[in-house]
Formats: structure tokens, sequence, C-alpha cells
């Protein structure tokens, strides 16, 4: 139930996420920023399209890395100076590996709002993937304020963490998504 709960969230759009875009597009042009409104409507665009197919189908880790950075570019627009995303990746070894599709949304979208959003100074956001011994390994990191340890300790033993107002399962149904899909390599 609670997987099935997971992809109808994954098929729309988180609506804050959402109406902050249209909001900040909005400004972008009242302020006559019109070339920059187009890229974050076109980064939208990208991700509704994305959101669309089938949630069932797995996908190549290039193409989620594609649809993370227009992620990323729309909230770099949103924070102006204070964000950004560093990609590091070999194209022929995200071409190759297949995973479910949101598989790496979440977790990045976690180091946005957690990490990222609350820090007063710039902060990053680095995806980098790398081979080792044949298996494909993604880190996430950000320089963000940090997780405190109960919390880091309860996701890393793949418990709900409550998240404000609400029980946080997008990075716990991701990693059982991940564990089910790799058969748990």
């Amino acid at each position: 139930l609670e997987q099935a709960e997971f992809l109808n969230q994954q098929l729309q759009t988180n609506p804050h996420f959402l109406f902050n875009t249209l909001n900040t597009i909005s400004r972008t042009i009242t302020l006559g920023m019109d070339e920059e409104a187009v890229e974050m409507i076109d980064s939208m665009a990208a991700m509704l399209r994305y959101n669309l197919n089938d949630l069932k189908e797995p996908v190549t880790l290039y193409e989620e890395l594609e649809i993370v950075k227009e992620y990323i570019h729309i909230q770099s627009f949103r924070f102006r100076d204070r964000m950004g995303g560093e990609f590091d990746y070999e194209e022929g070894l995200a071409k190759q590996v297949r995973i479910p599709r949101f598989s790496l949304q979440p977790f990045v979208e976690n180091a946005v709002i957690h990490g990222l959003e609350p820090k007063t100074e710039p902060g990053k956001v680095w995806v980098r993937v790398l081979r080792d011994n044949g298996n494909c390994i993604v880190t996430i990191e950000d320089n963000g304020v940090g997780i405190p340890k109960d919390k880091l300790e309860a996701l890393n033993r793949g418990m709900q963490v409550p998240s404000g107002k609400r029980k946080s399962v997008g990075i716990s149904n991701t990693v059982e998504r991940l564990r089910f899909f790799t058969k748990d390599r």
C-alpha cells in the first residue's frame, strides 16, 4: 500500500514546488528577464513530461541525471546565488545502468529542501557517479546545514522520519524500491 502511495505521489509534481516555480517565473518575467523565464519553463516542461511516463518502466541513470539537472536548474533560479549543483559522471556508464524512475530525485530534493534552503550562505549539491568493482556508485552530497545524527541513523535503518507535520517516506520508499529492483545488491 505504501509503495502504491509512493508511486501515486510521484505521478504528481509536488504542488509546493510547482507553485514556487510558477511564482519565480512570474517574478522573472515582471523583471524583464524573459530568457531566464523561458529556461525555467523549459525545465518545468521537461520535468512534467518525465512525470507523465510509465513509472513501472525503468530508465537509464543518464535519463534520471538529466531530469535531476532540470530540477537543480529551476532551484538555482529560485535561490539565485544561494544554490547550485555540480554533476560528475561518465556518460557511457550512466547510459548503461538502468534504475527505477525517480530514484535520485528524492535524495536531491531532500538535500535542497532540508540542507540548502535553511542555509543563509551559498550552498551546493554534488551528484557523482563512479564505477567500483563492477558496481555503479552514486553519491549525492550537499554542504547544507546537515542532518541530526538521530535522523540519519533512522534513515540508514530504513525507518520513516518525521519531516515537519508529516512523515517523510520519500527516502525510505526509494531505498526499498532500489533494493527490490537490484535484488538487494
